[in-house]
């Protein structure tokens, strides 16, 4: 019984300052680990997420687009005619740009369908968005309930066309239309059909910067979203920056941790002595400063992901 004292006694006494010293330099270390990690998570799902690289040229050939499609990482691709357009609905009117794709491009349809593929008559998908801002022959700009889309009669640059879909989750007044539709239009108007952007879906945005460079080799341009891009380089050094204080952290409690251990012998060497006389042998000791790392370090941790949760419960 008097050497279990003895033993909680010199668990009592090795606190310390240097203990508490330790205690806090582990739990700051394993906060910054923490967040380190929650970083560099984020960014790896980030960067999971399909991403759209939209290339440009003055005139993308069969060719172009074909090798393009090919490339690791690219999931689908498009060539793109872009037409400035006036659209007519009835007696409302809008500008807006019409962009001639692929059928399978549209995948985001919230109303309608999807225009025929090889249908030369311009059947139209709108944004959401494209529905605001037309305006009646005084030029007031009307709401999109005022117009009545199923019977008023629609043109597009002077064509008969159709009002078909409204895709959802886009933020810009834009339309779409078949190839078809815009070659039509082009050679009806003795104008030869361009096409000068590529749209590809990429697999994951880890692919972004190789399909941007593979595509600069087939002649097309193609700008990366550098905003995002620098916002992962930055969010990366920031983690890196927590992850390595962190280590260097842990480390300097470790390292308080066994100076604290060598002063605690000589500091209580007495009572070790009399542990050794009443028949503890020296492995026996060795535990109690084994159990006493090990509760510092479990303690330290249960608190960082306390404070972890605390800092992430006060910015939500």
């Amino acid at each position: 019984m008097k050497r279990l004292f003895i033993f909680a006694k010199l668990g009592f006494k090795s606190v310390g300052r240097l203990g508490i010293i330790s205690f806090l330099c582990l739990t700051l270390s394993f906060t910054l680990l923490i967040f380190a990690v929650q970083d560099f998570s984020r960014i790896s799902e980030e960067k999971k997420h399909p991403c759209t690289v939209i290339a440009q040229s003055i005139n993308i050939s069969q060719d172009q687009s074909a090798s393009a499609k090919v490339v690791n990482g690219v999931l689908t691709s498009t060539a793109v005619i872009v037409l400035p357009a006036q659209l007519v609905v009835g007696d409302y009117t809008r500008e807006l740009t019409i962009y001639a794709v692929q059928q399978e491009w549209i995948d985001n349809i919230s109303q309608g369908e999807v225009f025929p593929e090889s249908s030369t008559m311009p059947y139209i998908v709108l944004s959401e968005k494209a529905l605001e801002g037309f305006k009646d022959k005084t030029g007031k700009t009307v709401f999109s309930d005022s117009i009545d889309w199923q019977n008023s009669d629609v043109s597009l640059n002077g064509f008969y066309g159709n009002v078909c879909g409204i895709t959802a989750d886009e933020d810009t007044a834009v339309g779409y239309i078949s190839h078809a539709a815009a070659e039509s239009m082009h050679l009806f108007s003795s104008d030869i059909p361009v096409y000068t952007q590529l749209w590809l879906e990429l697999e994951n945005s880890g692919y972004e910067e190789t399909v941007i460079s593979e595509l600069a080799t087939m002649g097309l341009t193609a700008i990366s979203d550098s905003a995002k891009w620098q916002s992962w380089k930055d969010d990366t050094r920031n983690a890196l920056v927590l992850c390595i204080s962190g280590i260097v952290i842990f480390l300097a409690s470790i390292a308080i941790i066994s100076e604290k251990t060598k002063q605690d012998l000589l500091k209580n060497k007495s009572e070790y002595i009399f542990l050794r006389y009443m028949g503890t042998q020296k492995y026996e000791v060795i535990p109690l400063h084994i159990s006493r790392i090990l509760l510092t370090i479990i303690l330290s941790s249960v608190i960082s992901s306390s404070i972890y949760f605390c800092i992430i419960i006060a910015l939500t």
